[in-house]
């Protein structure tokens, strides 16, 4: 079995840093490359994540953002 402490540790650290930046290279585009998917009218990409969400006033029905409709008031209703 080979000991580090056999080794030169200009070596072991050359070693260490050769793995990192082979493997970093790939994790980062690993991370960089999300699939993004159209954003239908009335919508925004989510500031976190992937994906998009609806603005205010409107709700996601079958992938677009449709516009809450509020009963309207009877004008001739009172509150009491």
């Amino acid at each position: 079995m080979l000991r580090l402490g056999s080794l030169p540790m200009t070596f072991v650290y050359t070693l260490v840093l050769g793995v990192f930046f082979v493997m970093v290279p790939g994790l980062v585009l690993a991370q960089s490359q999300k699939v993004t998917a159209a954003v239908p009218a009335n919508a925004q990409a989510k500031s976190y994540g992937s994906g998009w969400e609806c603005k205010q006033g409107f709700r996601e029905s079958d992938g677009a953002c449709n516009a809450v409709l509020c009963p309207r008031l009877d004008q001739s209703a009172t509150l009491k």
